[in-house]
């Protein structure tokens, strides 16, 4: 697995560059996001959390580490045109040194590039999980709080109308007066 994941890195490097200089920006960031999916499917097929509980497999233990360190600090470069806030911190937690402005993808981006024995920094969660179920139960909150009967819609006087001018209020930051035209009316 670990050959696999190397190849796949570094055509990953390859095609993104390709797409960004084509300006191919949801290509390119498809392509990061297959990476991202592959190095996944690495750690399942790896089962560090196994490994770390034989004392035997200490090497190997460490090379699974290293590659999952090297595929983040890569994905990190690919998307931190797209992501510069989240990527500064997914650097630092990495305990790498340097401006991330500064990289450069020829230079940086490329296999083998992060040190052996770096320092991973213990932080905050930078990408929290969504729980699905508590996000439906909020949007049914506000659907039924959105909901009117419909006796209450009969009631209501609705028209069609043309906006014939908008002003500013003055002392207001966010209100404007409108001049609406109903066709007899204005």
């Amino acid at each position: 697995y670990d050959e696999e994941l190397k190849k796949l890195a570094l055509k990953t490097i390859e095609k993104y560059r390709t797409q960004m200089n084509n300006l191919s920006l949801n290509a390119a960031l498809e392509t990061i996001w297959q990476f991202i999916r592959r190095t996944n499917k690495y750690i399942d097929q790896t089962e560090p959390w196994i490994l770390g509980r034989d004392s035997s497999q200490k090497e190997r233990l460490s090379t699974i580490l290293y590659n999952l360190a090297e595929s983040i600090r890569l994905s990190t470069i690919l998307i931190y045109p797209f992501m510069p806030v989240k990527t500064k911190e997914i650097w630092e937690q990495l305990g790498l040194k340097g401006d991330l402005e500064k990289i450069r993808l020829d230079e940086d981006a490329s296999w083998g590039k992060l040190k052996p024995g770096v320092l991973v920094k213990p932080g905050k969660i930078i990408f929290p999980r969504i729980d699905n179920k508590k996000k439906e139960q909020e949007g049914a909150k506000e659907d039924k709080a959105n909901i009117i009967s419909y006796d209450e819609f009969k009631k209501i006087d609705l028209r069609v109308g043309k906006i014939v001018s908008a002003e500013e209020v003055s002392g207001t930051d966010k209100l404007l007066k409108l001049k609406i035209s109903l066709g007899a009316e204005t």
